[in-house]
């Protein structure tokens, strides 16, 4: 492809930024309520899955020291 143009570089403005966020952060709401709601559908989903599941408290236990 070295016939493509270069990409034009623009600055993204910070409510452009949020609102891509928003949406992520909704996507990914609804992707953790339907593996709460379809357990056998998460199981499929492997480990990643099951870690994005865990609760809060076991996450900060199992990582408490990867910031140290």
């Amino acid at each position: 492809m070295a016939d493509s143009p270069s990409p034009i570089k623009q600055v993204l403005s910070q409510q452009a930024v949020l609102a891509v966020l928003d949406r992520w952060d909704d996507a990914r709401t609804m992707m953790l309520n339907f593996w709460h709601s379809n357990p056998h559908l998460a199981s499929q989903g492997g480990e990643r899955v099951r870690q994005l599941l865990m609760p809060l408290n076991e996450v900060q236990r199992l990582h408490a020291g990867d910031l140290a």
